[in-house]
């Protein structure tokens, strides 16, 4: 039993439907590309803490890329304060897709690989910068977003309208 993480294969602004949305959307990809199981996205939002997605009796479970190349030694790694990952064996240490690229310029990312998470680096909800909990595009509010290169979490905050990855998680 693992946990893996994957990318949606296109960009999206900050209105993703809500976090319902954002998982049905991971969910239809992995399942359009054959990957069986329960995929969720990698969002916070009020009141909904990313690193709490996992149950805590599988957080000491390995967290793979997808694909099959381990990032971190558990769940709890990702939200220790280093928020760097080991995925060697993707293209520059990128976040894999689930149709096969990677998170890059390079496969049709037009912002430098980046992607859209809600997530300060202890993994819980950045206030105010989650784009109204995944429903808005306005500029008004913000997402943050983090580098798909070696990080998950908390880098900079941007307008609900520019067009990011999503981060998808599975356990399996």
């Amino acid at each position: 039993t693992k946990i893996e993480l994957a990318a949606l294969s296109t960009h999206h602004n900050g209105n993703l439907g809500g976090i319902a949305g954002a998982d049905a959307k991971c969910q239809a990809e992995a399942t359009s590309n054959g990957k069986s199981g329960n995929w969720k996205a990698f969002l916070s939002a009020s009141g909904y803490n990313v690193k709490e997605m996992i149950p805590s009796n599988m957080r000491d479970l390995p967290v793979y890329a997808l694909g099959g190349n381990q990032m971190f030694s558990n769940w709890n790694d990702i939200f220790d304060g280093s928020h760097t990952w080991s995925n060697s064996g993707h293209t520059g240490g990128m976040m894999p897709t689930f149709n096969g690229q990677v998170v890059d310029e390079g496969y049709g990312f037009t912002n430098d690989a980046d992607a859209w998470t809600g997530t300060k680096t202890d993994g819980n909800v950045l206030s105010g910068e989650t784009c109204n909990d995944w429903t808005s595009t306005s500029h008004q509010g913000s997402g943050t977003e983090a580098d798909a290169r070696q990080m998950l979490l908390q880098e900079t905050g941007r307008g609900c309208g520019t067009q990011y990855a999503v981060f998808c998680v599975q356990v399996n």
